[in-house]
């Protein structure tokens, strides 16, 4: 397993088949059981990689195809990749709020990434289109400009 670019709250590593991601700072655990339990149950709904492992500290993912989105925003792609930015979020936003559990909701809420950008997916750099989101860490439900802020 080879450090991958791009982490930068926790300490991620592939060999090409899986990606381990090792949670690290505040409420590592914390982050770690709500990442997991989002993708478990986000698979199929959103494209998101799929959950091959857990520990106590470490999330391993299978690995997903695509291009980080920084990467085709410092190649001039800003357009394309924005755009394809705020279709997912809609999509995000339209998934029911009760993929996080039977929690109190406010009339309103939906479903936030809690830190979603370009910098959290990886596209298909053909199309530009999201091959995958990352990172939903911070994930929660909450009214739906708090994902633009």
């Amino acid at each position: 397993m080879r450090p991958l670019r791009h982490g930068y709250t926790n300490r991620t590593a592939g060999d090409g088949s899986v990606v381990a991601k090792t949670y690290e700072g505040p409420d590592a655990a914390g982050r770690l059981r709500r990442e997991h339990t989002l993708l478990v149950r986000l698979a199929g709904r959103l494209p998101v990689p799929p959950v091959r492992a857990a520990s106590a500290t470490t999330l391993t993912l299978g690995f997903m195809d695509g291009v980080p989105g920084q990467e085709l925003l410092d190649a001039g792609r800003a357009g394309p990749i924005l755009a394809s930015c705020g279709r997912l979020l809609r999509r995000i936003h339209e998934t029911a709020p009760s993929v996080l559990g039977d929690g109190p909701r406010r009339a309103g809420d939906v479903l936030l990434h809690g830190d979603l950008g370009p910098h959290n997916a990886l596209f298909d750099p053909g199309t530009c289109e999201v091959t995958a989101v990352v990172d939903w860490e911070f994930a929660r439900l909450g009214e739906p400009v708090e994902d633009l802020a």
